[in-house]
């Protein structure tokens, strides 16, 4: 008993070796990938009359209107425009290099393909390969938002945060500038149209006395009288109340509402973000040992119950 016992230990011992020596050969292989991050945060003016969800179209679903804009900037981050834009950029790697992407991984299409079929091809390969390559992580409860980068080129990860951070700042800037254009647009609608009210209610009071001499004969042209005063006054006050909203949008369009603000810039990754080599070659060793063990005992009670 004691010799097949100590069979079954060599065997394992050998199997765990094998395993071992794979692992490392995996790990010499695979290629090293790196992770840069930046972070950015929100400052919104809770002050504001006009909530944020007149930035986005009037979006009402019982969000804040931190998170609409945290899941509009995730969607940016995301879409497929700024995979595009990244894509087809020229970056610079570790050694210096002017490099686009399409060189860097080396992408290739069949070359019987027309060149504009084949570019777009290209072009997909690409936007694909980069969808797991950008990761963004938000916290609506402090306003935090990170984007992180990994590539096989420390230089390309930390270009390429730097860049959607630039692309996010941007976004923001846009649209604080839309909002304020729109808002704009809608109270000078809104100040002319009330203006065409005022100018006709004027008109009827100044046609009302020139076809009424004697006004003060009469008590229903008096009354009559009244009410187009009355009229008049209404759409000054309002036009008066509109026309200070403008100035007051006016005056809030050279500052922003929502304010995104660069907090940590990407870092340069000193060290590979995986592959995890402690890891890797723990986990790899754990399963062998325990899946060979298995076997051997399950393998022990087949052959008692044989022999028996």
């Amino acid at each position: 008993m004691f010799k097949i016992k100590k069979a079954v230990k060599k065997k394992i011992i050998r199997i765990n070796i094998v395993t071992f020596i794979f692992t490392l050969l995996f790990l010499y292989l695979s290629t090293p990938l790196y992770k840069s991050e930046t972070s950015l945060y929100l400052i919104s003016d809770s002050k504001s009359p006009r909530s944020l969800s007149a930035l986005f179209g009037g979006v009402s679903s019982g969000m804040s209107a931190d998170t609409i804009l945290f899941f509009d900037l995730r969607d940016v981050v995301q879409s497929r425009m700024l995979r595009e834009k990244i894509f087809l950029s020229t970056w610079q790697n570790k050694d210096n290099q002017n490099i686009a992407l399409k060189d860097f991984w080396e992408l290739e299409v069949d070359e019987n393909l027309t060149k504009k079929l084949a570019d777009n091809k290209i072009l997909h390969k690409g936007v694909k390969r980069l969808e797991d390559r950008i990761e963004t992580n938000y916290s609506l409860s402090t306003g935090l938002f990170k984007v992180s980068v990994i590539m096989e080129d420390p230089n390309l990860s930390q270009q390429i945060a730097n860049e959607i951070n630039n692309i996010i700042l941007d976004y923001a800037n846009n649209i604080n500038q839309i909002k304020a254009q729109k808002e704009l647009e809608f109270l000078n609608d809104k100040l002319n149209d009330k203006m065409q009210s005022l100018k006709k209610s004027e008109d009827n009071l100044k046609n009302f006395i020139e076809d009424n001499i004697d006004i003060s004969s009469s008590p229903y042209l008096l009354v009559e009288k009244a009410r187009l005063e009355r009229a008049i006054k209404i759409n000054d006050q309002i036009y008066q109340l509109i026309l200070a909203e403008k100035e007051t949008a006016e005056i809030k369009s050279q500052k922003s509402n929502v304010i995104i603000t660069r907090l940590d810039h990407p870092n340069y990754p000193v060290k590979p973000f995986s592959p995890n080599y402690f890891s890797t070659v723990f986990v790899m060793m754990f399963l062998s040992l325990s899946l060979s063990m298995i076997y051997f005992h399950f393998n022990d009670i087949k052959s008692f119950f044989i022999n028996d």
